[in-house]
């Protein structure tokens, strides 16, 4: 049964589910009737911090009704920004784009966190991509996320906060003579200025 709260908190019942649902009224229609916003959540208390959470961002200013997907954002950024960028240049902006998108295909605008860039990142060095590659990415993530938070989409962009990816060298194997290999080398090296230049690096 839903119970009465106080002004501003909405509606508080716990469907048949066992899932608690909070309603609360977020503005008018255009016809002048009443609109509601419902949030759901396994118990009270989070339910209430998803209420509390919303309430707050529209507080700030910030578009919480509209539901962003970063695939559809990316796409709106690239189209407004091409103009800006030499059209040889376009291509491996594309490039770049498709990449973000095939690791961010249905994720949220608003629900992108800076550990979730920091896996991306990571994710696309155990595939082998270069440090150049993961360098663009992250930049153009930046100015993707940058965008969305001038225009009060997101409260602050994710991959300010986001750890760089430092590039680490292969460990190279160290190529040596086995000690059996310097002693016959000892022996067999003829005993002139080279032979002998040799036997001296053999044996510092």
């Amino acid at each position: 049964m839903a119970r009465k709260r106080a002004h501003g908190e909405g509606s508080l019942r716990q469907r048949p589910n066992g899932i608690w649902e909070l309603t609360l009224m977020v503005g008018f229609q255009s016809d002048g009737r009443r609109k509601y916003k419902s949030f759901y959540a396994k118990t009270q208390k989070e339910v209430k911090e998803k209420a509390k959470a919303y309430q707050s961002a529209k507080a700030e200013g910030l578009d919480v009704d509209t539901v962003y997907y970063f695939a559809d954002w990316a796409d709106m950024w690239f189209e407004n920004h091409k103009d800006n960028i030499m059209p040889t240049t376009q291509e491996s902006y594309q490039y770049t784009l498709r990449i973000l998108k095939a690791n961010f295909p249905r994720k949220k605008l608003k629900d992108i966190k800076p550990i979730d860039v920091e896996t991306m990142l990571k994710n696309l060095r155990r595939e082998g991509r270069s440090i150049s590659c993961l360098t663009q990415c992250r930049g153009m993530m930046f100015q993707i996320m940058n965008k969305a938070e001038a225009n009060d989409l997101i409260r602050k962009n994710p991959v300010r906060f986001a750890e760089k990816m430092r590039y680490r060298e292969p460990v190279k194997r160290k190529d040596a003579f086995t000690a059996e290999e310097v002693s016959i080398l000892m022996e067999r090296l003829p005993d002139d200025r080279i032979g002998l230049s040799i036997r001296l690096m053999l044996g510092t």
